[in-house]
């Protein structure tokens, strides 16, 4: 049997550090999941915890609407424009605008304008086929999918492709999940309610986001 041995100073009480050691819930903040008893004799497992995946995540949302409904919200720019972004515009490969009811087609390039001044370019990657739109999305990718559910849809968002660096897991993974949950909400009240939940002013028109800084409005909570 291999025998290892460890010794570091904690600036803390002993009752103190001996709970994170015998307890299994303090136990499993700071070292593994396990079934701990702390009885003698009992034998215990630790189990390691899955890694985590930052390169892609999935968000689901019910609304009372047609699969061809929900897609016409996200391929064409009065969909889009009713419930994320203030202004957008497509454009073709032969450089030619599209309708705001046309649909968007493969390799058809976007501009999109938030409320807040934020603006992107991307393009479409797939559009409205087999009820799934893709769509480049900055440094990563966004695919939606509707498929009948009950009276309604089940909405399916996938953003994958995701950069696996520090600053990608807290601007597009955190932030982006943040964001999505808004919007998708906004999209459901919408289409189930006709009415467009979003806040239009550019002061806190991103303040569903995890970069929001009320100070900025002279706030302190």
């Amino acid at each position: 049997m291999t025998v290892v041995k460890k010794e570091i100073t904690v600036n803390a009480p002993r009752e103190t550090v001996w709970r994170y050691f015998a307890d299994p819930d303090l136990l499993a903040g700071w070292l593994m999941r396990n079934n701990f008893t702390g009885k003698l004799q009992k034998e215990f497992q630790f189990f390691a915890q899955p890694a985590k995946d930052w390169t892609t995540f999935d968000l689901y949302v019910a609304i009372d609407a047609e699969p061809s409904t929900i897609m016409s919200s996200w391929s064409t720019i009065n969909g889009m424009e009713s419930f994320f972004v203030q202004m957008m515009r497509i454009t073709g490969p032969d450089s030619v605008e599209l309708e705001p009811d046309t649909e968007a087609r493969p390799g058809d390039r976007f501009v999109w304008r938030w409320h807040n001044g934020r603006r992107l370019v991307g393009e479409y990657l797939q559009a409205k086929t087999k009820n799934e739109v893709q769509f480049t999305f900055g440094d990563s990718k966004v695919s939606v999918v509707a498929l009948p559910y009950k009276t309604g849809s089940l909405l399916r968002l996938r953003q994958y492709d995701i950069p696996d660096t520090q600053e990608a897991r807290m601007h597009i993974y955190g932030n982006c999940r943040a964001a999505w949950v808004y919007f998708l909400t906004v999209l459901k009240t919408l289409l189930e309610h006709g009415v467009d939940g979003r806040d239009k002013t550019r002061e806190t028109g991103a303040s569903f986001s995890t970069y929001f800084n009320p100070s900025s409005l002279g706030i302190e909570f």
